[in-house]
């Protein structure tokens, strides 16, 4: 599976139609859509499409919206397009302007494929590594100094589940190196 750490825009246009489609992280996403039915508030339609993974047994969350194009001929394709490229937590937006000729189902359908396959024209992606789970339990007298550990790493995140009298109770998560870089160091300290 692939991702991407920014985000990306391509324009596509078919019969005076012009589609402008962008490729979102998917923790960007719902900001970003919002963002853009301001920026485009004459736009006809905001399409939209996303493909997230949820947690770490790999159970994904899929969704689109037509936004007010016939059912199945504009989210759908959009997302088939997702799926395809093999792509996962991220979101497509495709900013649709009419231009005043009719497209029909089918044509409305390849013109939203194809602007979303636009973006992948020039698009570098990443592998996407799934994050890894350690549980772990601190002492408070210690939690600052496994935050700070935790800290070093830009990928890696404390998340505590319980606060209990005598510390905390949660999970490291992140790149499987890292978590364990920063449970050794924490272990031996």
């Amino acid at each position: 599976m692939q991702t991407i750490l920014t985000e990306h825009h391509a324009f596509y246009e078919v019969k005076r139609s012009k589609f402008l489609a962008f490729l979102i992280p998917h923790d960007q996403f719902a900001v970003r859509l919002e963002a853009l039915r301001a920026e485009h508030p004459k736009a006809n339609h905001h399409v939209n499409a996303f493909f997230r993974r949820i947690n770490a047994s790999g159970q994904v969350e899929e969704g689109f919206s037509d936004d007010g194009e016939p059912k199945g001929v504009a989210g759908m394709p959009t997302l088939k397009v997702l799926q395809g490229r093999g792509m996962i937590n991220v979101g497509v937006v495709t900013v649709r302007y009419f231009g005043g000729i009719k497209l029909g189902t089918g044509g409305m359908a390849r013109a939203y494929s194809d602007a979303a396959n636009a973006l992948f024209e020039s698009l570098e992606t990443t592998e996407y590594i799934p994050p890894f789970f350690l549980p772990v339990q601190a002492a408070y007298t210690h939690l600052g100094r496994l935050e700070f550990l935790a800290g070093q790493y830009a990928d890696v995140a404390l998340e505590v589940d319980v606060y209990g009298a005598e510390g905390i109770e949660g999970r490291l998560c992140g790149r499987q190196a890292h978590v364990r870089a920063v449970w050794e160091a924490f272990t031996k300290g």
